[in-house]
């Protein structure tokens, strides 16, 4: 993923400016703070709204994101998604037993409210875990194990994207306001 979500703005430097001009350095403490809370609201909004639109966990989703924090120096943090596609095992997969005379096709749902059919597709336990497998001869071998999307492109979804910038964005209006009254009643500066 690597789409702008939420920046500091010439405004939100403006605000920070005129309500704390006579304090030294603490416009960019409550810039950074400010923008290090929208960076968490980020991640976590991105794990909420991927988890709508695709039937994965959310701890899958967390465990590829990565935050770069800003500092009162150095006024600008990342949010990043990197990871391979995930295991079709990952997502809803019914039935998810094993069992090799089975009939029926096996059923998955990538995507929240829309199960498909895969009829050469079986599952098999692989060290310790039940994985989805597709013969690819008309024989038993070769076989090759199938795949979902990656977390960065659920991430990168338009959807996704668009709800996580907006509410970035008021994540950073809120709490620029917030560390500002912090740092003027004198309880957050040092």
């Amino acid at each position: 993923m690597s789409t702008r979500l939420i920046s500091v703005d010439e405004s939100h430097i403006e605000r920070a400016n005129r309500m704390l001009h006579g304090l030294s350095g603490a416009a960019p403490k409550a810039l950074s703070r400010a923008l290090n809370r929208s960076l968490e609201n980020a991640r976590s909004n991105a794990v909420k709204k991927v988890r709508e639109e695709y039937t994965v966990r959310a701890r899958d989703v967390r465990q590829t994101i990565r935050l770069t924090r800003s500092k009162p120096n150095q006024l600008e943090g990342e949010v990043r998604s990197t990871g391979r596609s995930l295991p079709l095992s990952a997502f809803s997969v019914a039935p998810k037993t094993v069992n090799g005379k089975r009939r029926s096709p096996i059923r998955v749902s990538v995507r929240k409210g829309s199960k498909q059919g895969m009829n050469r597709a079986f599952v098999a336990r692989v060290g310790g875990s039940v994985r989805v497998f597709e013969r690819v001869g008309g024989r038993r071998l070769p076989i090759r194990q199938l795949f979902g999307p990656s977390v960065p492109q659920m991430i990168g979804n338009k959807t996704v994207v668009d709800f996580v910038s907006i509410e970035a964005r008021k994540t950073m209006d809120v709490r620029l306001d917030h560390e500002i009254k912090r740092i003027l009643d004198g309880a957050d500066f040092k």
